[in-house]
């Protein structure tokens, strides 16, 4: 019978309950994944509806990305973890194929921050620019925003493979990720992964915030533009919450990786915080699109249901 030590103990708890938050996230991800493009698909080709609906779109997005990040963390981390922790012989591969498991998935992870970027500038637009109908058609987000966003998110993430050679095997672990030993490279994480599209974000929000209390409009269109305002306020809101669920296994990065101190706890606790943010985004999400909630809600057969172009 083998004996755990406390930090074994602790790793693999985390490991558990990471494993759990990401299994739950999957699921929910793709349950509603499915459910929303069946009926979009439904309603785009039957009632014709949905075609120009970009906060459906968008939800789509984010979820996909979600199901994907999902999907790559627990087979290529928690599940490879779990089989380790369990003294099954597991021999570690430093590959190519490791290292581009690894990229890729902290691609989806900046995506997943740009991808709530999308949505502000979607209230953003229709606020500040409610005429200009460019802005406003589902081919711009479709064809041009969002894979402008994985694009940017796959650029942004490839100095840690090609500048910093920071994505590597960890040691005494089992997989590749990012390894946070100088502060160059820690320090872009922070930046550019989280706190550029965070910066941005707020940024729409000031102006909303100016632009609602110059509005001299009709009582309808200064209501619109409240919900648009609500739900920006409603993404910092989460991503605030995020970011507090986040912040112990940043203080340990920060304290514990530049000095190498390779201590499996460290990622542990980051993977842990990576599925419980993942769980948060998945359950905020109708929270931060209303249109979604009221599309998900809908209880009516699908040859009745109709959702107004762009309502809130």
């Amino acid at each position: 019978m083998s004996i755990y030590s406390n930090s074994t103990i602790y790793c693999l708890t985390l490991n558990i309950f990471s494993s759990i938050f990401e299994i739950i996230s999957f699921v929910i991800s793709l349950i509603l994944l499915c459910f929303i493009v069946y009926r979009f698909i439904f309603n785009n080709y039957v009632k014709n509806s949905l075609k120009h609906n970009i906060p459906i779109i968008l939800s789509i997005n984010a979820l996909c990305l979600h199901v994907v990040k999902s999907f790559i963390q627990f087979i290529s981390v928690n599940f490879k973890t779990l089989q380790r922790d369990f003294y099954f012989i597991i021999e570690p591969n430093d590959s190519s194929f490791c290292r581009f498991y690894s990229y890729l998935f902290f691609s989806i992870i900046s995506a997943l921050y740009w991808s709530y970027v999308l949505q502000a500038i979607f209230r953003f637009t229709r606020v500040l620019y409610p005429r200009s109908l460019r802005l406003h058609q589902s081919n711009t987000y479709l064809y041009l925003f969002i894979p402008g966003q994985i694009l940017l998110s796959c650029s942004s993430v490839l100095p840690f493979l090609v500048v910093f050679n920071s994505i590597c095997l960890i040691p005494d672990e089992i997989y590749c990720s990012i390894s946070m030993e100088e502060y160059i490279p820690l320090i872009y994480f922070i930046l550019v992964i989280f706190c550029l599209p965070m910066s941005i974000i707020f940024v729409f929000y000031i102006c909303l915030i100016c632009k609602i209390r110059l509005l001299l409009f009709t009582n309808s269109f200064r209501q619109r533009n409240q919900r648009d305002y609500i739900a920006i306020r409603r993404i910092i809101l989460v991503i605030f919450i995020v970011s507090i669920t986040s912040v112990p296994a940043v203080i340990d990065i920060i304290v514990y990786s530049p000095k190498r101190h390779h201590n499996p706890f460290i990622y542990r606790l980051q993977w842990i915080s990576s599925s419980l943010n993942s769980l948060i985004f998945i359950v905020s999400l109708p929270f931060v699109n209303p249109q979604l909630f009221e599309f998900l809600k809908k209880s009516q057969k699908y040859t009745t249901c109709n959702i107004p172009l762009h309502t809130t």
